[in-house]
């Protein structure tokens, strides 16, 4: 197990400072807290076989519920549907 502090794991993981500390709170992450020099330092327990947080934490997975067709037919009615609104707006402008 080798130790790192909060900012080293983060450049090392490629994350912002925020969201190792956030993970550590969490307890996402394994962690341990030192006294040195009379103040509290939180290190990173990090192992070399372990693959890095970030990796874990966020995977996108695609939907395989989402249509393309569907959704391109859905989006070109609701576009001439707003176009017949501003339509009718334009006319209702153009009596006053």
């Amino acid at each position: 197990m080798q130790k790192l502090s909060l900012k080293a794991y983060a450049v090392k993981s490629k994350m912002s400072l925020f969201s190792v500390i956030k993970a550590v709170k969490s307890g996402k992450i394994k962690s341990s807290t030192e006294e040195v020099d009379g103040k509290e330092i939180t290190y990173i327990l990090v192992d070399e076989n372990e693959s890095p947080l970030k990796m874990k934490i966020k995977q996108e997975e695609t939907n395989p519920a989402f249509n393309v067709e569907e959704t391109l037919k859905r989006l070109m009615q609701e576009v001439s549907q707003l176009k017949k609104e501003v339509a009718e707006l334009k006319l209702k402008s153009a009596q006053f």
